[in-house]
């Protein structure tokens, strides 16, 4: 067990007047100091390498817990507001040692934040730490392969967060605080502050629950935890995320299935959240709601004694209307059945004309009628379209009981034979458009 010399209680009880050591931790790291750091071999340089681990540990392993009673019922307890409800007063006696475990700002817009933090990790990515944050330029059209060689663009330069008032979240190591940058302290700023970093507060407002910070209450004492600072990008990304209104993500170190993991990776998009899983039971369907119609039309009481009657007239006139329709249909079967056959039906009567004379024909002697080689006598009938409604049956000059006009040509063959005595009939369709 090594020796602690009294000396260190004592800077320790002026400087932080309120801090208790846990022993165990103060004996590990007395030792440990003594074995590796040969500054740690005087009383002087053992007290300030003391303080670097106690400024670099977290709180909730250094310092004696639990909280002492006095303490957390100040910082629980929630009063009025008032700004005249001091805690902490005398920073020789009553100053007590913070530690930052979220930080935010609270003069911007989450989405604004979260456009710088998806900005910054780009241009990590981009630059890349083995080309020392040179990018090619890879022009093709203005430049040739040759000149892209040893054409590189200057370092990217990541962007900023806005520098606003900062809104913490601070613990002594056990009991947990808000607390607000009433005006701008250095170091505190989003850019700049690193988790874990320890705040000496004293005579501090104290207002709603929330701890009022200015230039003449806060000492930043400064450095880090390291399990914290490694997670700042997740703790600052949850926190533009829950502002916004989007699902909070798992903790750090949580495996996630792919798909969502891919999800939450997306950038500033509404669709890396990941829709709950449907219940397997079957849901019920709630009758359909049927919606009210436009209510009635209210008419004053002199257009219901006018609509009345406006309606039996409408009523009778169409009644009339009806009627004459009838009874000009009835006119026009009438007119129809006894009207005449009309003139297309006119003009397809029976027409005789004598048959053409064909390239074996003979003419017949006169007298001998109008047999040919194949029949006795020939007939033509011809479906004439003309406009003349006269109905004409001719038959070939010479024959018996030929009758009408003849037409011109060559008279037909004599009789070949007697046995074909059947009469033969050629229709012509005559059109004489």
């Amino acid at each position: 067990m090594p020796a602690i010399p009294p000396a260190l209680h004592a800077w320790y009880r002026s400087s932080y007047p309120t801090l208790q050591f846990n022993p165990e931790w103060l004996e590990a790291c007395v030792e440990y100091l003594q074995e590796s750091d040969p500054a740690a071999s005087t009383t002087p340089g053992l007290i300030k390498a003391v303080e670097v681990q106690l400024l670099s540990s977290d709180l909730s392993t250094s310092v004696c817990l639990p909280t002492p009673p006095a303490r957390r019922a100040a910082l629980t307890t929630r009063t009025p507001a008032s700004a005249h409800t001091i805690l902490f007063a005398g920073v020789r006696k009553g100053a007590v040692l913070f530690q930052v475990q979220r930080v935010s700002d609270a003069a911007h817009s989450a989405i604004q934040g979260r456009e710088v933090f998806e900005d910054k990790r780009e241009v990590r990515k981009l630059a890349g730490r083995e080309g020392d944050g040179r990018i090619m330029s890879l022009d093709e059209e203005e430049q040739s392969d040759a000149d892209n060689k040893d054409a590189v663009l200057p370092a990217a330069k990541a962007p900023v967060f806005p520098r606003g008032n900062g809104s913490f979240l601070l613990t002594d190591g056990e009991t947990e605080v808000k607390a607000f940058e009433r005006e701008r302290i250095d170091g505190l700023g989003l850019e700049d502050i690193k988790l874990g970093t320890k705040l000496l507060v004293h005579d501090v407002p104290f207002v709603n629950g929330i701890l009022m910070l200015t230039r003449d209450n806060t000492v930043v004492k400064g450095y880090q935890v390291e399990e914290l600072e490694e997670n700042k990008e997740w703790y600052l990304e949850n926190d533009f995320r829950e502002r916004v209104g989007m699902d909070p993500l798992p903790p750090p170190g949580v495996d996630l299935p792919p798909a969502v993991a891919a999800a939450g990776a997306g950038p500033a998009q509404d669709a890396d959240m990941v829709p709950p899983a449907r219940s397997p039971r079957p849901r019920r369907r709630s009758p359909p709601v049927a919606r009210p119609g436009p209510p009635p039309k209210q008419q004053s009481p002199s257009s219901d004694y006018f609509g009345d009657d406006d309606d039996l007239l409408m009523a009778a006139a169409d009644d009339d209307e009806e009627e004459a329709l009838r009874a000009m249909e009835e006119e026009a079967m009438g007119a129809a059945r006894a009207a005449p056959p009309t003139r297309r039906g006119a003009a397809s009567a029976q027409r005789v004309k004598p048959e053409p004379r064909s390239s074996g024909s003979r003419t017949a002697p006169a007298g001998a009628g109008g047999t040919t080689g194949l029949s006795g006598q020939v007939e033509v009938l011809e479906l004439d379209s003309d406009d003349d409604e006269e109905p004409v049956v001719k038959r070939e000059a010479g024959g018996a009981g030929a009758s009408g006009r003849a037409r011109p040509g060559p008279a037909p063959a004599k009789g070949g034979g007697a046995g074909a005595r059947g009469r033969t009939t050629v229709l012509e369709i005559d059109s004489d458009d």
